[in-house]
């Protein structure tokens, strides 16, 4: 087994990253190692690399299973954005319903490839309340709750 060599302080390091879908950002803190840290589009964590200990823990590129996360903002005014997770390749409909039950807009009606998405949703459109999102992707269907505050 290699011997990792040790960092020191102030030691150039080269990096090369090919990743897609992240970016990559430093992290410059007095009180703690550097830290070099892969993050997708919502800031999310994906890969953490702090140098010294040369460890490095990632995330799954692929989610393990199907979910629909919460909104994001939440209330919002009048763009929100819908994340969900598919484990494998499906059709996705994602729809947004008001109190009745009535749907007010169908955000996604396709195929997607398995992998992690998010969905802006602009409401500018509707009145303040609150509004249901459902996502049927296979027999997988999760429907949450958001409120729209003008």
């Amino acid at each position: 087994m290699a011997k990792t060599p040790t960092m020191q302080s102030g030691s150039k390091v080269e990096l090369r990253v090919k990743v897609l879908g992240f970016a990559i950002q430093a992290s410059h803190k007095a009180s703690a190692l550097n830290t070099i840290e892969l993050v997708n589009a919502s800031g999310a964590n994906a890969v953490v690399n702090r140098l010294g200990n040369q460890s490095a823990q990632a995330v799954e590129s692929v989610p393990t299973k199907f979910a629909l996360r919460q909104n994001y903002p939440n209330p919002f005014n009048p763009v929100t954005v819908i994340r969900y997770e598919l484990p494998t390749a499906s059709v996705v409909k994602l729809q947004v319903f008001d109190v009745l039950g009535r749907v007010v807009a169908t955000l996604l009606n396709e195929k997607r490839d398995a992998g992690i998405y998010e969905v802006p949703f602009n409401a500018g459109s509707l009145s303040s309340g609150t509004y249901f999102y459902r996502l049927q992707a296979g027999s997988f269907v999760e429907t949450k709750k958001m409120m729209l505050v003008k």
